[in-house]
């Protein structure tokens, strides 16, 4: 066993073995070696049979693995995306009618946990301020018939009578079988930007207000 299995996987074989000597089979995962000194995941099943034999069947399962460490690195990815610039990035399955998004975008009002969720049409359209709901559903109808990529401001729902801004992208993936597009999308926390942006259009207008009024007792002196 020491020349076979992952030295860090010994306690993992024994568990297998001692469920099988107490429940006559057993199953779990491990990483044995292979001959030219890498290590490959397997999934092994025991099974006790006639003559005090044991049959054990041995499944690669390195590719599972190797997909389980893309998705956590991508999770990762997104989590330092979601604390370094408020991006958040999700998918609509327009046959379920479903969105599969980051948790954050799911729960109004903070940040969530790492990994997907998904959340129904209703659900989605529930945190949109209703001023700008009909804006976002014309365009995203739009994508929808032909895939067209679009890019759009609009409110979010971060808590009771709070609103975030958010600024979203997204652009048809593939067609359905109904003809409608899968859509790929990607939404910014851009709540501090419009805020700077409303500023200085506030500020800016003050000033034009200023110099008019000026202009005006210039030319018209008491």
């Amino acid at each position: 066993i020491e020349d076979f299995v992952h030295p860090a996987d010994h306690g993992a074989v024994l568990d297998i073995v001692g469920a099988l000597r107490a429940e006559g089979h057993a199953r779990g995962e491990h990483r044995v070696m292979h001959r030219d000194g890498h290590a490959i995941w397997v999934r092994s099943r025991a099974k006790k049979a006639l003559s005090d034999a044991t049959v054990v069947v041995l499944e690669d399962v390195s590719e599972e693995y190797k997909r389980r460490e893309d998705a956590d690195d991508a999770s990762r990815v997104n989590e330092l995306l979601r604390e370094t610039s408020g991006i958040m990035f999700w998918r609509f399955d327009p046959e379920a009618g479903r969105y599969v998004v980051d948790p954050d975008l799911s729960r109004p009002g903070g940040l969530g946990v790492v990994g997907n969720r998904t959340m129904s049409i209703e659900e989605m359209n529930a945190e949109i301020h209703p001023e700008d709901k009909a804006r976002v559903t014309r365009a995203f109808s739009r994508t929808l018939m032909t895939g067209e990529p679009m890019m759009l401001e609009y409110r979010h729902s971060i808590g009771q009578d709070q609103w975030a801004s958010f600024r979203s992208a997204w652009r048809g993936l593939r067609q359905g079988a109904s003809g409608a597009w899968q859509v790929l999308g990607m939404t910014q926390d851009v709540t501090e930007v419009a805020e700077a942006r409303d500023a200085a259009l506030a500020a800016a207008e003050a000033k034009a207000q200023f110099l008019a009024n000026m202009s005006h007792e210039i030319r018209t002196p008491m």
